[in-house]
């Protein structure tokens, strides 16, 4: 057997050979033989055989082979086997194998193979196997193996001893249910270092019988967090008084509140008094109303005031009244408001004094209930100190009874709260003695409520200070008798209030008040008291008033003054009225204010009156007004507050000093009302002032009694603003003495509201003033008014302005008298609107003016003398000067009589043509053209004919495209022209032809005997009036006078000769003015053509329309 090999051993080897063995032979096997054997073949080895085996072959069994063993196999190991197994054989035995172990092998195994085991494994075990474990194996167990391996009966199981030598790791690793079921007597032997090595968990886990089994030493042993955390309510409940007698300061304040509360009254009480002072505030408020009633007086008296501050309300008023009173006084003070207030009646009447003393004011006013003052002793509210009763509540200090609030110091009455002293009762009031009374200050007597104040006797009354007088609110005021009021002295009148005056004296009050009183009160006062109040005050009363005080009431004051009162003021009141007083009076009585008072009212006061109430002051009274009061008048009450019936009462020295500023404030209704006389006596530069609107109001009575002076002092504007009716009603000399400005400023509206008189009044200044505008809007009676003087001064701007309806108005007196400037600016229409008359008027130098000029016109195609108007355009030196100008033109078909002097084959200039520019022999110029053709009359037959040496050089030129301009085939010969002759004697002419005036007619004899008309014209021509030019029409105009004053033929001779009347009628003049109106400016027919009618055409007798005309020419 023992040569086998290992390989037989694990290869070879069956089981039913395994059997077959005998003990003999398996004794013999080697260890290594017995470890090749398979697990099969080792497990189905007969249990003899296997006890057989020696110790060093079952030790060198693997764990594989020793899980495999039978339950059997295990059982029969021998003792020397079991404690041969390694741990790892162990290890591997399976749980039932190895609680199948005998027990005397199961002890016999190695303390190593124990600590070994598996949680499993241990808890396999039987208790018997347990119980059997010697101390050295206890002691091996691993803590794993305690927390997850022992089970409870194996607990259960365990002998003192065996619990006594567990170590403070092990115990620690117990689950709470084992240790938890462990018995009373093992638990008690576990060793005082384990039991403080107990977590919470487990400690919760005990039960209360092995709480209550806890030994002191192991007692003291726990610590502060199994304390805390550990202890349940139930262990607590179970402690012992012993136990709870030997805890620790530190112990019982780790001691959850909840815990603490649950001690028993008997155990609490056998607490050490340094446990108690060590108890938490938490702990103390946990506390039980039966615990804090089993205090014993030293376990009270050990308290902190910390401590007693956090006991609740119910646990503190459970407290014995011995032990409350045994509280230290600290702890009394540190009392909470809540606490305190649910003390019993009995514990406060039990306060000693050092306690009350003690007492914080906030417990005063906060935790000292209504029932605990009533309870207080006399003795304790005289105790109170200033600052406590100064806490207490209104409603406690309320509820104290009388005879312990006349017990109360008079420094603690001083020290009462406004609050506490409007919550006095009347009774408590009342009950006040006089020193107390007097003691109140100024604040206590405001606060004191009304119903208590009025229900003050006289003699506490006046028994106040002067300044608790002045402290009285409103209210109190308002409620005091009118005896009480009555009854003031003159301090304690002096030291009321501004507000107390206004806001807390009533009407009756005011009425109760004494002559002296009122007399006595201050400015400030009297300017406090309401409206209703003053106005009640007694009329004596109110003559009594100071003047400063008067002078210090209020406008709205002022205003509520009855009628009465105002009445009755003295001068020296009514003059010490400021202007805002008297703004304030209503009207009614400032009416009704005598006149004497009214006179003595300052200047100031009467300037600050309202419109309203100068409105209602009567007449007399502003009649007399003096100067210095009419003068301090504001233009708002002039404007405003003035009346009608004011304005007819003032006097005309009134009037006379009123400023510019006050007269121009003045409406135009009272301005128009005031008397002629006053208005006569405004100064001038108050005239001046007057608005437009003023102006356009007067009447024409004021405007009638202005003097000159005031007139002189109106300006353009006011001027401009007189009604049509009031310029009217200006005297002459008022007209006269208006400014030139002034003049300058009238409408064309008011001009003509000015009559013939005033027209004619008009200074040479003022009509020179006078505006185009104005002149041209002037009625044709107005201009026919003015005088010479007046309209020589006329501006020719204005002249120029002049329509024809107002130059056919002036006169032949006017005419003459204008200058030649103004003629000058006559236009064209213009002159033509003059009339013959008009025309007959003018002097020569105004004839002058209008610069013509004369050349002889021929109408050769029988419609009569036609011509061009100046304004058609043609440019001619008519004037011979050598600088074309424009001018009026010979007509279509109508010829100018011309001689070509210089013989260039062209007509040069008028010099050439037969009119005013023609140089006669003896180096003047022609009169007209008549006068430059008669010089040719060598036979002097009046006649120009064949029979005159110069006949042959005369040609007409037929302008036919009047260009102004000759050609060759517009100069015929007379014989060209079929003239035969030209007749010399020449009459005045009245023909307008386009703005020419056809000046002197004669006839020419044609080739056939016919006529036809010659005339001389007067062309209109766009030159400056020279001169010169002056001259030529000077000459004209003695020609037309010469020939319209000559006889029908003039006698034989070689030329023309001038009359020598220079004054005669232009009557045939006129008449051709009055042709001219029938023409525009520019010569054209008005309403109709002068060639259709005929009526205004030189022709010769019995010609007819037909031919052409041509100029008259001669050359040389």
């Amino acid at each position: 057997m023992g040569a086998l090999s290992t390989s037989l051993i694990a290869n070879g080897l069956t089981t039913a050979q395994v059997v077959a063995l005998s003990s003999t032979q398996v004794a013999g096997l080697t260890s290594r033989q017995i470890a090749a054997l398979t697990t099969a073949n080792l497990a189905a080895m007969e249990t003899v055989d296997f006890a057989a085996l020696k110790t060093a072959t079952i030790a060198a069994l693997s764990t594989t082979q020793m899980a495999g063993l039978t339950s059997s196999q295990v059982i029969a190991l021998t003792t020397a086997q079991a404690a041969s197994l390694t741990s790892a054989q162990v290890a591997a035995m399976e749980t039932v194998d190895l609680a199948a172990m005998e027990t005397v092998d199961f002890v016999a195994l190695k303390t190593s193979a124990i600590a070994g085991l598996s949680t499993t494994q241990f808890a396999a075990l039987t208790t018997n196997q347990v119980a059997a474990l010697t101390s050295g194996q206890v002691g091996a167990l691993s803590t794993n193996l305690i927390a997850n391996g022992l089970t409870t009966a194996q607990v259960v199981a365990l002998s003192t001893t065996q619990a006594a030598g567990l170590t403070s790791s092990q115990v620690a690793a117990f689950t709470t249910a084992n240790l938890a079921a462990m018995e009373t007597v093992d638990f008690a032997a576990l060793k005082t270092s384990a039991i403080a090595g107990l977590s919470t968990a487990q400690f919760a886990g005990l039960t209360t019988n092995q709480v209550a089994a806890l030994t002191s030493a192991q007692m003291g042993a726990l610590s502060t967090n199994l304390i805390a955390n550990g202890l349940t309510t139930a262990q607590v409940v179970a402690l012992s008084s012993t136990q709870a007698a030997g805890l620790t300061s530190r112990q019982i304040a780790s001691l959850s509140t909840a815990n603490l509360a649950a001690m028993e009254t008997v155990d609490f009480a056998a607490l050490k008094t340094s446990a108690i002072a060590s108890l938490t505030t938490a702990q103390i408020v946990g506390l039980t109303s039966a615990q804090v009633v089993g205090l014993t007086t030293l376990q009270a008296a050990s308290l902190t005031s910390a401590q007693v501050a956090a006991m609740e309300t119910v646990d503190l008023a459970a407290m014995e009244t011995t032990d409350f009173v045994s509280l230290k006084t600290t702890a009394i003070a540190g009392l909470s408001t809540s606490q305190f207030a649910g003390l019993t009646t009995n514990q406060v009447a039990a306060l000693t004094s050092s306690q009350m003393g003690a007492l914080s004011t906030n417990v005063i006013a906060n935790g000292l209930t209504t029932a605990q003052v009533v309870a207080l002793s006399s003795t304790q509210a005289a105790g109170l100190s200033s600052r406590q009763i100064a806490a207490l509540s209104t409603a406690n200090l309320a509820a104290m009874e009388t005879v312990d609030f006349a017990a109360l110091k008079t420094a603690t009455i001083a020290a009462l709260t406004s609050a506490q002293i409007v919550g006095l009762t009347s009774a408590q009031v009342v009950g006040m003695t006089t020193a107390q009374a007097a003691s109140l200050g100024s604040a206590q007597i405001a606060a004191l409520e009304t119903v208590d104040l009025a229900a003050l006797e006289t003699v506490d009354l006046v028994s106040l200070k002067t300044s608790a007088i002045a402290g009285l609110s409103t209210s109190q005021f308002a409620a005091l008798t009118t005896n009480q009021v009555a009854a003031l002295t003159s301090s304690q009148m002096g030291a009321l209030t501004t507000t107390i005056i206004a806001n807390g004296l009533t009407t009756a009050q005011v009425v109760a008040l004494s002559s002296t009183q009122a007399a006595g009160l201050s400015s400030r006062q009297i300017a406090a008291l309401t409206t209703a109040n003053l106005a009640a005050m007694e009329t004596v009363d109110f003559a009594a008033l100071k003047t400063a005080t008067i002078a210090a009431l209020s406008t709205a004051q002022i205003a509520g003054l009855t009628t009465s009162q105002v009445v009755g003021m003295t001068t020296a009141q009514a003059a010490s009225l400021t202007t805002a007083q008297l703004a304030a009076l209503e009207t009614a009585d400032l009416a009704a204010m005598e006149t004497v008072d009214f006179v003595s009212l300052k200047t100031s006061a009467i300037a600050a009156l309202t419109t309203t109430q100068f409105a209602a002051l009567t007449t007399n009274q502003v009649a007399a007004l003096t100067s210095a009061q009419m003068g301090a008048l504001t233009t708002t009450i002039i404007a405003s507050g003035l009346t009608t019936a004011q304005v007819v009462a003032l006097s005309t020295a009134q009037a006379a000093g009123l400023t510019s500023r006050q007269i121009t404030a003045l409406t135009t209704a009272n301005l128009a009302a005031m008397e002629t006389v006053d208005f006569a006596a405004l100064k001038t530069a108050t005239i001046a002032a007057l608005t437009t609107t003023q102006l356009g109001a007067l009447t024409s009575n004021q405007v009638i009694a202005m003097t000159t002076a005031q007139t002189a002092a109106l300006g353009s504007a006011q001027v401009g603003a007189l009604s049509t009716a009031s310029l009217a009603a200006l005297a002459t000399d008022d007209v006269a003495a208006l400014k030139t400005a002034s003049i300058a400023a009238l409408s064309t509206t008011q001009l003509n509201a000015l009559t013939t008189t005033q027209v004619t009044a008009l200074t040479t200044a003022q009509a020179t003033a006078l505006t185009s505008s104005q002149i041209v809007g002037l009625a044709t009676s107005s201009l026919g008014a003015m005088e010479t003087a007046d309209l020589r001064a006329l501006r020719t701007s204005g002249i120029a302005a002049l329509t024809t309806s107002q130059l056919s108005a002036l006169t032949t007196t006017q005419l003459p008298g204008m200058t030649t400037s103004q003629i000058a600016a006559l236009s064209s229409t213009q002159v033509s609107a003059l009339t013959s008359t008009q025309l007959a008027s003018l002097t020569t130098a105004q004839l002058a003016v209008l610069a013509p000029s004369t050349p002889l016109v021929l109408d050769l195609n029988g419609n009569g003398v036609q011509t061009l108007g100046v304004s058609s355009g043609v440019q001619f030196d008519i004037f011979a000067t050598g600088k074309a100008v424009n001018t009026g033109w010979v007509g279509q078909g109508d010829g100018l009589l011309v001689m070509d002097r210089n013989n260039d084959g062209t007509i040069n200039n008028g010099g050439e043509l037969f009119g005013s520019s023609v140089t006669l022999a003896d180096g003047s110029k022609a009169q007209d053209g008549y006068a430059a053709l008669s010089e040719l009359d060598s036979n002097g037959d009046r006649v120009i004919d064949s029979g005159d040496a110069a006949f042959d050089k005369l040609k007409v030129w037929v302008d036919g495209n009047a260009d102004g301009v000759s050609q060759a085939d517009e100069l015929l010969s007379l014989k060209d022209a079929g003239v035969a002759k030209l007749n010399l004697n020449a009459a005045a002419s009245d023909i307008n032809s386009n703005g020419n005036w056809v000046g002197l007619t004669s006839t020419f004899e044609k080739a056939d005997g016919s006529q036809g008309a010659m005339a001389d014209v007067w062309f209109q021509t766009g030159v400056a009036k020279s001169a010169e030019l002056r001259d030529k029409v000077s000459g004209l105009a003695q020609s037309i006078n010469a020939f319209a004053s000559a006889p029908e033929a003039a006698p034989a001779g070689g030329k023309l000769e001038m009359p020598a009347q220079q004054n005669a009628s232009l009557a045939a003049v006129g008449k051709m003015v009055d042709v001219l109106k029938g023409f525009d400016a520019n010569g054209n027919a008005l309403g109709g053509s002068a060639l259709a009618s005929g009526s205004q055409t030189v022709r010769a007798p019995g010609q007819v329309d037909s031919g052409s005309n041509g100029f008259l020419a001669m050359p040389k």
